[in-house]
């Protein structure tokens, strides 16, 4: 998905109902739920990058900034933002199979310390791509691989991969005739979403159903909570259903629980949340995110808390809702800065994270001031050559770039990138990071290239990381998309259109047909094929990719749909 920029992004309208649950520090499904959301975060809405794009890669780092605010903010046992370095690591991955809730609190301190692999502009897979597992992680999942294999056995037709694929299928193909006639541009984006992470399941079937398996198991798992008052003849036959991939009944249970608490909301209100929290995770589950999104929504409405705020804000970022995003993270910094002391790491992770909103958003002198707040804080907290320090050094050296000044910015750039190259052997990602920040800042200085040779080695790094699909990955594709724009601004056309063109295959091929990404680089392969002297078919590509912008993002002001009619513009007049 793309960034909004200058102050644009999908917003949606909420209805005004009740429901959410409070998140318990010791709820391991909320640890595994924020490394996932950051990874979807990634593989959607990093993809992106236009010519006028505030620098790609620093916003995936950025978004490690929000998800180590969920860790820390969430006081959960997992370490916090003055940790080891490895504690942030995890946030650039693709969108993967992942553990089960039941084994998250082990993947969740053996992955930070292991994931280096995570991915965003570089991007997505669990086995192979989410974590890289240790020895003591291998032996302590067989529990969780028994864990599923028990319950498919339990149920007399085991659901199948086969019957998941065919799921799949209905869901993209229904979700694909409601993209169609979805009249509103706000939901229209949602679903060009959701359509991207559909066609990205599709791509890798078994993954997909080790997912939705760990779905099903938690959903039965979450039944337990509700033995002591509700009808327990329901309740199995819910847990039976779900055997067979059927979460209907289940759902039924938990809309009956959320209506029930409604009726008395003073007495049962953390019922009613519990409700709430159960049935989002159920819709996203089963890729119904509008009807998700609003059911953590009225977990803020009951109980406006910091876990509350940061799950809404997590899955609208998500779903492409940038301001309603900003609005929870907003609330949420109130919160933390009221209950934690001024100086701590919840504090600055909370201001990190909304700083990475509002750069999204293009308001990048709020985003400034957070940055500076967070980087005092972590300076005094962290050693010089933390990690969590380094992220927001590289937020803040991105934010000045995007405000054009140059020179600040420098200084910040370098600091991120010496202390990363001296780490590079434990962690070739975050160098890779620094490579494209310090990229952005020599191109915009006009030292083509340097920014030329960071490029590259960061493309190398992407290309070699087999893990986590190397040559065919997100990531790849994002590295050597950017790399083709400073190409072609060198005037270095043929390599400029292989390198591009290789790029829309990737992403054709992870996200089918309605993703953004894809029509915005086809856009630039037109301004490129119209530069190397093919004219008439620069024009009809030219052509489709903007017809196609506009239809997707329903907003002829948008930057990406004025981009791309600049181009076509352009190649008419040369015509």
């Amino acid at each position: 998905m793309n960034f909004p920029r200058h102050g644009t992004s999908a917003t949606l309208k909420w209805p005004n109902t009740l429901g959410s649950r409070q998140i318990l520090a010791d709820d391991s499904s909320v640890k595994w739920k924020t490394i996932e959301k950051a990874a979807s975060f990634f593989l959607k809405e990093l993809e992106a990058g236009s010519t006028l794009r505030y620098e790609w890669l620093s916003l995936l780092e950025n978004r490690w900034d929000a998800l180590q605010s969920e860790e820390t903010v969430l006081q959960h046992p997992a370490p916090k933002s003055n940790a080891p370095a490895d504690n942030e690591k995890p946030a650039n991955q693709p969108s993967a199979p992942r553990p089960s809730r039941l084994n998250s609190t082990l993947m969740m301190t053996g992955a930070f310390a292991v994931t280096l692999a995570v991915i965003g502009i570089f991007y997505f897979d669990l086995n192979k791509t989410l974590l890289r597992v240790t020895e003591p992680e291998i032996s302590q999942s067989e529990p969780m691989l028994t864990a599923q294999e028990a319950f498919l056995e339990s149920g007399a037709q085991p659901y199948t991969q086969e019957q998941r694929s065919q799921k799949i299928d209905m869901v993209l193909a229904s979700a694909l005739e409601n993209f169609k006639d979805q009249p509103d541009g706000a939901a229209r984006l949602v679903l060009s979403n959701m359509i991207q992470e559909l066609h990205t399941r599709k791509t890798d079937p078994e993954n997909d159903y080790e997912r939705f398996i760990t779905d099903l198991l938690e959903m039965d798992n979450s039944l337990t909570q509700l033995e002591e008052f509700y009808d327990k003849r329901k309740i199995e036959a819910a847990r039976v259903a779900l055997r067979v991939g059927d979460t209907s009944k289940v759902e039924e249970i938990w809309k009956d629980v959320l209506l029930d608490a409604q009726k008395d909301p003073v007495q049962y209100s953390g019922r009613a949340v519990l409700a709430a929290i159960e049935l989002g995770d159920l819709q996203v589950a089963e890729f119904r995110w509008l009807e998700g999104a609003s059911n953590y929504r009225m977990a803020t409405e009951i109980s406006p808390s910091i876990s509350n705020m940061a799950r809404a804000g997590a899955f609208l970022w998500k779903i492409g809702d940038y301001n309603g995003a900003a609005h929870f993270e907003r609330e949420e910094a109130r919160i933390v800065r009221n209950e934690n002391s001024a100086d701590s790491d919840e504090l600055a992770a909370a201001l990190s994270s909304l700083g990475v909103t509002l750069a999204a958003l293009g308001q990048f002198e709020e985003a400034e001031d957070l940055y500076i707040e967070a980087l005092s804080i972590r300076r005094n907290n962290l050693p010089p050559d933390a990690p969590a320090l380094m992220k927001t050094v590289n937020n803040y050296c991105n934010t000045l770039i995007a405000l054009d000044r140059l020179d600040e910015a420098t200084s910040y750039c370098n600091e991120a990138l010496d202390v990363r190259r001296a780490q590079m052997e434990d962690n070739p990602y975050s160098y890779a990071v620094s490579l494209i920040v310090s990229s952005g800042l020599e191109k915009k200085a006009g030292n083509f290239s340097t920014a030329e040779a960071y490029l590259r080695e960061a493309a190398d790094i992407a290309r070699l990381d087999e893990a986590y699909w190397g040559p065919r990955s997100p990531r790849y594709a994002q590295a050597i998309y950017q790399l083709g724009l400073l190409l072609d601004q060198m005037a270095k056309f043929t390599e400029a259109e292989t390198l591009i063109e290789e790029s829309i295959d990737i992403i054709q091929s992870l996200y089918g047909e309605l993703s953004p990404d894809l029509y915005i680089r086809k856009s630039t392969l037109a301004k490129v094929r119209a530069a190397l002297g093919s004219e008439h078919e620069a024009l009809a590509l030219a052509t489709h990719s903007f017809t196609n912008l506009e239809f997707l993002f329903d907003d002829p002001n948008h930057p990406d749909v004025l981009d791309a009619k600049r181009n076509l513009e352009q190649i008419r007049s040369n015509l």
